[in-house]
């Protein structure tokens, strides 16, 4: 948070309200961290978060949070947008805030299971992720979208310009 903290006081006004500026100081952050924790040590494993109270209550309230940050996230940067996809905050899930449908992936491991999501010609379309012969997408939909279509080319020209470094 220090590191985020120090580039937004560096950054102009219009940098810190711009999408690339907000994830110019989350990456910076990020490698930050990386620097202080290398490679974090052990996994967290469910029987860890049980026995410290404060972490388990920390996690939960992040998971409640996050689809309502998402979701502001989008009504800020993309406020046309129908769907928000995120990933790798371990609890996959799917949460309708207004209009929107913020779709969360997951993560493999505690809890499972991830979310795998297919955009095409016909929608958009969710489904976990299991393991059969390797990793695989399960052939059940969870959620479909057919308002939600794109094509390959239609995907692509939709990254906003200032991305282009990031990404």
């Amino acid at each position: 948070r220090d590191r985020r903290r120090e580039v937004e006081a560096s950054q102009t006004p219009e940098e810190r309200r711009s999408l690339a500026g907000v994830f110019r100081a989350c990456r910076e952050a990020a490698e930050a961290e990386w620097e202080v924790h290398g490679d974090l040590g052990k996994p967290t494993t469910i029987f860890d978060t049980l026995r410290k109270p404060r972490k388990l209550a920390a996690i939960t309230r992040y998971w409640v949070q996050n689809p309502r940050r998402m979701n502001a996230f989008a009504d800020r940067f993309a406020p046309k947008s129908r769907v928000v996809l995120v990933g790798h905050s371990h609890r996959a899930g799917i949460r309708r805030i207004g209009s929107r449908d913020v779709i969360n992936t997951g993560a493999f491991g505690i809890p499972g299971p991830a979310l795998g999501v297919l955009i095409d010609e016909r929608g958009l379309h969710v489904h976990r992720i299991v393991k059969r012969n390797g990793w695989r997408l399960c052939t059940t939909v969870v959620h479909h979208d057919p308002r939600s279509t794109a094509t390959r080319a239609e995907l692509h020209a939709a990254m906003p310009d200032d991305l282009a470094d990031v990404a």
